[in-house]
């Protein structure tokens, strides 16, 4: 798998409505939305809208939630889980 991050790879977001016109501002970003998180985060677990769990088993009910993404999911379990696990609906 080619790098996150690196010669010729293209790191910046390209959605509609939303573009970064380089690298560094996708750091930014990137390190804004972790502070927002980090100074949530204590008062998040205490009011329980943060729990500690791990991939693949997660702590619910099947069909408990229509859709979940994780966005790191296929990039760090793909090749122990494989292409037909992460691809299934």
């Amino acid at each position: 798998m080619p790098p996150a991050v690196g010669p010729g790879s293209n790191p910046v977001p390209r959605k509609r409505g939303f573009t970064l016109p380089d690298v560094e501002a996708l750091g930014r970003v990137r390190m804004a939305a972790m502070r927002l998180f980090l100074d949530d985060y204590d008062a998040g677990t205490r009011e329980g809208r943060y729990l500690a769990a791990e991939l693949p088993e997660l702590p619910f009910d099947d069909r408990a939630f229509d859709f979940a993404l994780c966005s790191h999911f296929p990039f760090l379990y793909s090749q122990h889980l494989g292409e037909s696990f992460t691809a299934r609906p």
